[in-house]
């Protein structure tokens, strides 16, 4: 009776198995159908930036593209955090720890932040006209081509973060000056997304330098 009950029970664990595979596969498919990548730039030192919000719904894409216009100084003097940052940038300046230093920038930057003002641009393709494009975005939202992202550092020259999100992922990358040879993933993610703005760009929106 016993062995006639676990045989019985086999098949049924090997059906509820493929339906939890199933649907398993079917919340991959669906949060790979729909996933947003940010690629954000910035060169701290000049007072730049700019980022792409690539956002994908199945074969369509909404690049976004935004530059700094201006930051609001008079809100930002005003943090009450803005004073305590300055003052420990003031108290590390001589520190031969340039970690440290570049610790207390990098706060300062990233309050700084709060108080950007971007102007914006957005153009709509279909990734069935662009299919290595598609495959570039899919590889980067799975993950499985970014075993080359290496850091340089973060205050030397322009800084790339990358944010990867979905209901599913919520992953984040960094380079400073990527290039083919020391960040290709993030070189050609940079490269492909602004050579296809720039093809379809409804305006040209002006980099504005923030001293």
């Amino acid at each position: 009776m016993e062995t006639l009950f676990l045989n019985k029970l086999k098949p049924m664990k090997f059906n509820i198995i493929l339906i939890l595979l199933t649907i398993s596969n079917l919340v991959l498919a669906q949060s790979n159908n729909k996933y947003k990548i940010k690629i954000e730039a910035s060169a701290p030192l000049i007072g730049q930036g700019h980022w792409f919000d690539i956002i994908k719904t199945n074969d369509s894409v909404k690049i976004i593209y935004s530059v700094l216009d201006s930051i609001r100084f008079r809100s930002l003097i005003k943090d009450p955090e803005y004073a305590k940052i300055q003052d420990t940038i003031n108290k590390v300046h001589n520190n031969p720890d340039y970690r440290i230093k570049e610790k207390a920038s990098m706060a300062k930057y990233k309050l700084t932040e709060k108080y950007y003002v971007y102007d914006s641009d957005t153009v709509d393709i279909s990734l069935n006209d662009y299919p290595s494009y598609k495959k570039l975005l899919d590889s980067i939202y799975t993950g499985t081509d970014f075993n080359d992202v290496k850091n340089r550092g973060v205050l030397d020259g322009v800084y790339f973060s990358v944010n990867v999100i979905s209901t599913t992922v919520n992953r984040e990358f960094h380079a400073d000056n990527p290039d083919e040879s020391s960040n290709p993933t993030i070189f050609h993610l940079t490269n492909d997304t602004f050579n296809i703005y720039r093809r379809l760009r409804k305006r040209i929106l002006v980099h504005h330098r923030i001293r």
